[in-house]
């Protein structure tokens, strides 16, 4: 499951007004939300992009890794829109200088470089590797599909829903079955949790 979270981070994407443009809503200040919960106002991961060429954009996207506190991490990633798919390349130096926080606080960095490399580690045999997604609108929801080295992965399918910012969603992760299904949760165990430490206060947008 962490290993889908950050396959979306690169390759993001939504419904298009044509084929050519899957980001067209994300130009009007939309978001995107992979795995939504509408009940719970909850997503696996929130998407936003800046657009910095033609057909290429800078994708923040913030990646729920606990619901103790809840932990983020938030990363930024190339990606360009090639034909109906959004690509992007899986880097892990992304997730390395990414920024931690536990709610909206931002975990310093002596306590979060630990955590940040073990996911890291975690996504090491993708990197460098090349996602693209496209979407399926069919059946009243919108499924994104991932290929990964030009192969389709249907087991990385999931649902993704377009929100406004101040519909209030936030990201947490799926729920998993034991500490072991979440490898960040022994990485917190060693380091007495992040629930448990004091972190400084907020600096810095969101």
């Amino acid at each position: 499951m962490l290993i889908m979270s950050f396959l979306m981070v690169g390759t993001g994407g939504g419904l298009p007004s044509t084929p050519a443009k899957p980001l067209a809503l994300a130009e009007h200040g939309m978001l995107q939300c992979w795995s939504p919960d509408p009940t719970k106002k909850t997503c696996r991961v929130i998407a936003s992009y800046r657009k910095t060429g033609p057909a290429t954009y800078d994708n923040k996207a913030i990646v729920g890794l606990s619901d103790q506190g809840p932990i983020t991490v938030e990363t930024h990633t190339p990606v360009e829109i090639r034909g109906d798919a959004v690509c992007g390349p899986v880097r892990i130096q992304d997730i390395r200088t990414g920024i931690l926080r536990k709610g909206k606080e931002i975990v310093s960095s002596a306590d979060a470089q630990p955590i940040l490399d073990r996911v890291a580690a975690i996504m090491a045999p993708l990197d460098g590797q090349e996602t693209c997604t496209r979407y399926d609108a069919s059946g009243g929801k919108l499924t994104a599909k991932v290929s990964i080295a030009g192969s389709y992965r249907p087991e990385h399918d999931a649902e993704v829903k377009w929100i406004s910012p101040s519909d209030g969603y936030s990201a947490t992760p799926q729920e998993f079955d034991d500490r072991e299904a979440n490898p960040l949760m022994s990485v917190l165990g060693r380091q007495q949790t992040l629930a448990r430490t004091p972190q400084p206060p907020l600096s810095g947008g969101a």
